[in-house]
């Protein structure tokens, strides 16, 4: 096995154990209020503000045909809106409203709590390293995309 392959391995074990134990715990947080997939795209609006549907379209890897019924839907829940883009009229933006980036706050706030529950069990010099080790692989993984 080369270097590669067992960093690849270990990278997968690595996203299957993430998802079992900490996204999915995550997900049914979420799954209470919104899907996944509304959660994703209110999560992109709130860190980026009002998007053209196309551009929240690739940034969620979706097409813009399953976009739409999903954005449907959050405005049906008034989490957010579509307007038109002030300097292109032809360009229509979803937005989020307050009542959505509330709701975003409120769960991003229960999914990091349900984090910190699962690592406070760690020891201090244990979550030192984890941190540093976070940093390490956030620059790496920057460097290749």
């Amino acid at each position: 096995m080369t270097k590669l392959e067992k960093v690849v391995d270990n990278f997968m074990f690595l996203l299957t154990y993430m998802r079992q134990n900490y996204f999915r715990p995550a997900e049914q947080i979420t799954r209470l209020k919104l899907s996944h997939a509304q959660f994703h795209a209110i999560s992109f609006l709130a860190l980026k503000g009002p998007l053209p549907m196309t551009e929240l379209a690739n940034k969620m890897a979706i097409s813009k045909q399953q976009l739409t019924p999903l954005i449907y839907k959050l405005i049906e829940s008034g989490w957010v809106v579509r307007r038109s883009d002030e300097n292109d009229r032809r360009i229509v933006l979803i937005e989020i409203t307050e009542e959505g980036l509330r709701t975003y706050t409120e769960l991003k706030a229960d999914i990091k709590h349900k984090f910190e529950e699962k690592l406070s069990e760690l020891p201090e010099n244990q979550l030192d390293e984890l941190d540093d080790l976070l940093q390490r692989i956030q620059v790496i993984l920057k460097g290749v995309t």
